[in-house]
C-alpha cells in the first residue's frame, strides 16, 4: 500500500517533500554499494534462484515474485503500467495494463532491482486535500539515505543530446534509478556466473558421487528424469559452495563483489574512448600532431590493464587482472597470470579494439580541422554500410590516411562512392 504523509511528517523524516535537488547527489559508487550490501545481506536466498537461471534450468517467475516478495507499487517502478496479477491456475504474473496481456520480457536483472527496491525504497503520495505541490503526486522515500530521491541523484539525471551535457531528471519516475540498480547486479551476477562455470563440472562430479553413496549403486543417467535429480543436487551443492567461498574468502568475495566484468570493455562508449585518449596522453592542443604521433605513443594503450602482485591477490582463488581506466578488478579465470603477462588470448584483442577507436578519435579531431576540401573528400567516400558494393569495411583513420597520401585530387582515380578496398590500397601505397 502507498503510505500518505503530511508536510510534518516529512521533515522529521529529514527531508521535504518539495525538495527536489539534494545538497549531496547520489553518485554511481553509492548505488554501488547499496547493491553490494543487498546481495551481502541476502546471498542465502538470492543466490540458489540466480543460479537455476544461469545454468538454463526451468524456473517459474510467479516462484521470483513470491520468494522476492514483489508487490505491484514496486512493479511500477519500471516506468511501465504493471501490476501482479494472480491467474486462475495460482501463478503470480506481471500484467501489462496497457495492452492487457502478461510481460515475459522481464529478467532476473528486472526482479532483482525491484526485489532491492522492496526493501529499500518507500512510495510516499499526497493527501487528496494538501494543497501545497500538488504537482508532485508522489515521491520515492530511499530508508538507506533517509531521504527523497531527487532530480540530480545519479539514475535520475541523464543525458541531453541538444544540451550536450548530463541534466537534472524527473524524481517522480524512479525507472532511469531503476535501470541504474540494474547494472549494478548484472555486473554481480555476470561475476557470480562465472564462478559457477568455473565449479561446475567439479560439483556435478560431487553431486554424481553423492548420489551413488545414497543409492548403493553407480548412479547412471538414463534418462531426463535421473539428468534432471543430477542437476538440481548439483545446484543445490554449487548455491552453498558458492556461499561458503564468499563467506570465508574475503579477496574472492571483493572480486565478485566490486570486479568489472569482461563485457564492459565491448561496451565502452565514444565518450569512454576519448576519456582514455585523454588519459593515456594522446590529446593535447594540436590536433594534426596527436594524429601524427598515434603509432609512436600507441603502446601508451598496455596500461590500460595491469596484473596483480602476489600481495594484492591475497589468497584469491580466482585469477584477474585491473583495468587501470576503471580504477576495478576484472576476473578472468580461464587464463593464467603466466598467459595474461604474454598477452593471452583476450588483452591483445581488447587492446587492439581499443587502438582502433582512439584512432578514430584523432582521426575526427584532425578533419575537424581540415580544409573544407579534405573535408568534403572525406564524407563523399567515408565507409557506410547502406552504400552498394560498401561490404569492404575501412575505418575512419583509414581513409583519412589515404586522403592525406595521395591528396584530394587523385583521389577519385582510386576510390569509388559506392565502395572501394581503402585498406588493400593504402597497403598497396605502402609497399612502394
Amino acid at each position: 500500500m502507498v503510505e500518505k504523509f503530511s508536510n510534518s511528517l516529512n521533515n522529521n523524516e529529514g527531508t521535504n517533500f518539495e525538495t527536489l535537488k539534494a545538497k549531496k547527489p547520489l553518485k554511481e559508487e553509492d548505488i554501488e554499494k547499496e547493491i553490494i550490501s543487498f546481495f551481502d545481506k541476502n546471498l542465502e536466498i538470492l543466490l540458489p534462484i540466480f543460479i537455476r537461471l544461469d545454468r538454463w534450468s526451468n524456473i517459474d517467475s510467479s516462484e521470483i515474485i513470491k520468494k522476492l516478495k514483489i508487490t505491484d507499487e514496486h512493479v511500477r517502478l519500471l516506468g511501465a503500467d504493471y501490476r501482479i496479477k494472480i491467474t486462475l491456475g495460482g501463478r503470480h504474473v506481471i500484467h501489462d495494463g496497457s495492452t492487457g496481456s502478461i510481460v515475459h520480457l522481464l529478467d532476473i536483472n528486472d526482479f532483482l532491482a525491484l526485489a532491492y527496491a522492496h526493501a529499500h525504497i518507500r512510495v510516499d503520495s499526497r493527501k487528496q486535500d494538501d494543497k501545497i505541490s500538488n504537482n508532485i503526486p508522489h515521491r520515492y522515500y530511499l530508508k538507506s539515505h533517509k531521504r527523497y530521491l531527487c532530480a540530480n541523484d545519479f539514475g535520475i539525471r541523464f543525458w541531453s543530446d541538444e544540451q550536450r551535457k548530463m541534466i537534472d531528471g524527473d524524481p517522480t519516475n524512479a525507472s532511469g534509478y531503476v535501470e541504474a540498480l540494474k547494472l549494478q547486479i548484472e555486473r554481480i551476477l555476470e561475476n557470480i556466473g562465472i564462478l559457477a562455470n568455473y565449479l561446475y563440472e567439479d560439483t556435478r562430479n560431487e553431486a554424481k558421487k553423492e548420489l551413488t553413496s545414497e543409492n548403493g549403486t553407480q548412479f547412471i543417467i538414463n534418462n531426463k528424469r535421473d539428468d534432471s535429480v543430477l542437476e538440481e543436487r548439483t545446484l543445490n551443492m554449487l548455491s552453498k559452495k558458492i556461499i561458503t567461498i564468499l563467506s570465508t574468502n574475503k579477496k574472492d568475495k571483493e572480486l565478485v563483489f566490486t570486479s568489472i566484468p569482461r563485457f564492459t570493455m565491448d561496451d565502452l562508449s565514444y565518450f569512454d574512448f576519448y576519456k582514455i585518449a585523454e588519459k593515456y596522453g594522446f590529446i593535447s592542443d594540436d590536433p594534426f600532431n596527436d594524429y601524427k604521433n598515434f603509432y609512436p605513443h600507441r603502446h601508451k594503450l598496455q596500461w590500460l590493464f595491469s596484473i596483480p602482485t602476489e600481495q594484492e591477490k591475497n589468497e584469491s582463488t580466482l585469477k584477474y587482472i585491473y583495468s587501470n581506466f576503471h580504477q576495478k578488478p576484472m576476473i578472468i579465470t580461464s587464463f593464467s597470470y603466466t598467459d595474461i603477462r604474454l598477452g593471452g588470448a583476450y588483452l591483445p584483442s581488447v587492446i587492439n579494439s581499443i587502438s582502433h577507436d582512439v584512432h578514430e578519435i584523432l582521426a575526427h579531431r584532425a578533419i575537424e580541422n581540415e580544409t573544407e576540401e579534405v573535408k568534403k573528400c572525406f564524407e563523399k567516400y567515408r565507409w557506410n554500410e547502406w552504400n552498394e558494393g560498401s561490404d569492404i569495411f575501412y575505418f575512419d583513420y583509414e581513409l583519412y590516411d589515404l586522403i592525406k597520401h595521395i591528396g584530394t585530387k587523385d583521389i577519385e582515380k582510386v576510390l569509388d562512392p559506392k565502395g572501394s578496398d581503402v585498406r588493400r590500397i593504402l597497403k598497396d601505397i605502402n609497399k612502394h
